[in-house]
C-alpha cells in the first residue's frame, strides 16, 4: 500500500510539471552515487560520525526537471524524482536489502550564469520512503566470544521496515549548456534525514522438532545523512541564454 501511494504521489508531481511545458524548463535523466548511513535509535545523535566511520554506498537514478538550465535569471528550481539501492559495507549488515524512493526539491541561485555555463548553489528539501528487509539464519545457538558463552534461543530472524521521512541539505551544481538544446549537469550535495514508520520483525523459536514464529511489530524512528554526486543529461524547452540581465560571471 505504501509503495502504491508513493508511486501515485510522484506521478501527480510529474503530470503537474509537464502541464506547464509552455514555460522554460529542462527535463532529463540522472544517475548518482553516494555514501552515508541511515539507522535506528542510537544513530540519531551522531549522523555525521556514523557516516564517516561505517558508511553505506548508494546508487540510483531517475527523472530530473530544472526550471532554468541555461537562462540568465538568478533563480532555478530543480526537482529530482527517483530511486536508489543501498549496499551496506559492514559484514554483519550485508544481508540487508535497502531501497529508497525520493523526491528532492532544490532551490538554486546562480552564482555564475553565462552563455554555455551556469554554476548554482542552494538548499534542498526532500521527501523519502525507505524499505528495509533482512533475514538471518542463526545456525549456532551457542556462541563463544572473548571467553564468554552466549545462548541465542532463536533459529532465525526476519526484519522489515517501511518508513517515510524528510530531508534537509545543501546542493551545488554546474550546467554545461550544449548545442541542440542539450545540457550536461553535474551536482553534489549533503543532506540529513529523519524517517518514521513501522517495524515488522519475526523470530523463529525451536520447539518439538520444529519452530514457533513470534511476531514483534512496532513503530520505529530512524535518522541518517549522506553525501552524493550526480550527473544528468537534460533537454531544454524554451530555455536559452538571452544575455539581457546577467548578474554574475560576465
Amino acid at each position: 500500500m505504501n509503495k502504491r501511494a508513493s508511486t501515485l504521489f510522484l506521478a501527480m508531481i510529474i503530470i503537474s510539471l509537464c502541464a506547464s511545458s509552455a514555460h522554460a524548463l529542462g527535463i532529463g535523466a540522472y544517475g548518482y552515487v553516494g555514501a552515508g548511513k541511515a539507522r535506528a535509535a542510537g544513530w540519531f545523535l551522531i549522523p555525521i560520525l556514523s557516516s564517516v566511520l561505517e558508511p553505506d554506498i548508494s546508487a540510483g537514478g531517475g527523472l530530473v526537471i530544472d526550471s532554468n538550465c541555461a537562462g540568465d535569471r538568478l533563480f532555478n528550481y530543480r526537482l529530482a524524482i527517483g530511486g536508489a539501492r543501498t549496499f551496506p559495507l559492514k559484514s554483519d549488515e550485508k544481508t540487508a536489502h535497502i531501497t529508497r524512493l525520493h523526491a528532492a526539491n532544490i532551490f538554486g541561485f546562480g552564482v555564475v550564469h553565462r552563455e554555455g555555463f551556469r554554476f548554482w548553489v542552494g538548499p534542498q528539501l526532500g521527501f523519502n520512503t525507505l524499505y528495509y528487509r533482512d533475514q538471518k539464519e542463526l545456525a549456532d545457538q551457542i556462541t563463544t566470544v572473548g571467553g564468554s558463552v552466549t545462548y541465542n534461543p532463536f533459529m532465525g530472524k526476519q526484519t522489515k521496515y517501511s518508513l517515510f521521512g524528510a530531508s534537509l541539505g545543501l546542493a551545488l551544481g554546474m550546467n554545461f549548456n550544449l548545442p541542440r538544446d542539450m545540457t550536461l549537469s553535474l551536482e553534489g550535495g549533503y543532506r540529513y534525514a529523519l524517517y518514521y514508520g513501522v517495524k515488522y520483525q519475526k523470530a523463529y523459536l525451536p520447539f518439538s522438532g520444529g519452530y514457533i514464529p513470534l511476531a514483534i511489530n512496532g513503530w520505529s524512528l530512524w535518522s541518517g545523512d549522506d553525501g552524493y554526486v550526480s550527473i544528468a543529461v537534460l533537454y531544454r524547452v524554451n530555455d536559452a541564454f538571452t544575455g539581457g540581465t546577467a548578474e554574475g560571471g560576465k
